[in-house]
């Protein structure tokens, strides 16, 4: 059996949308994943099966259990995704949502607590519905000169 090399790094990732839950709270913003369409039945979102992801594992509302079982688990990483509609709602904002920046500072001490080296990922298929209403998402450049 081949062993792992001693450097090699045990741990996990999750997505902030299909993980965070809490999609009412907080002043968070609605994103492409709360309005996409179940393209093979032509449901929306809102009346299909997969809108649970709006509770998903609600993490939002079980950070400390959940690090604590990481923790307990051992892991030394943990690749996560920062919504972009929990810290800047519409995309366009000159300033931040609090209450976001606030949770992934909680998330961050507990993670440091257990001393789990966070790997973040800025964007993971959570743009805001209202940068791709207003300037056709990515197809404009005006979509990313937010922040800057």
């Amino acid at each position: 059996m081949t062993e792992f090399p001693k450097d090699f790094l045990w741990g996990s990732s999750t997505n902030a949308q299909q993980f965070e839950g809490a999609r009412d709270e907080d002043g968070v913003g609605k994103s492409i994943a709360d309005v996409r369409n179940n393209f093979s039945t032509g449901v929306d979102s809102s009346q299909a099966e997969f809108n649970k992801f709006k509770i998903a594992s609600d993490h939002y509302h079980h950070l400390n259990e959940d690090i604590d079982l990481f923790g307990e688990m051992g892991f030394q990483i943990y690749r996560f995704s920062m919504a972009w509609t929990r810290i800047f709602p519409n995309g366009d904002e000159k300033m931040p949502n609090q209450a976001g920046l606030d949770f992934y500072d909680r998330m961050l001490t507990r993670l440091e607590k257990y001393n789990i080296k966070p790997v973040c990922t800025l964007y993971a298929y959570d743009m805001p519905q209202h940068l791709v209403d207003k300037y056709n998402g990515f197809l404009s450049r005006e979509t990313t000169a937010f922040g800057r």
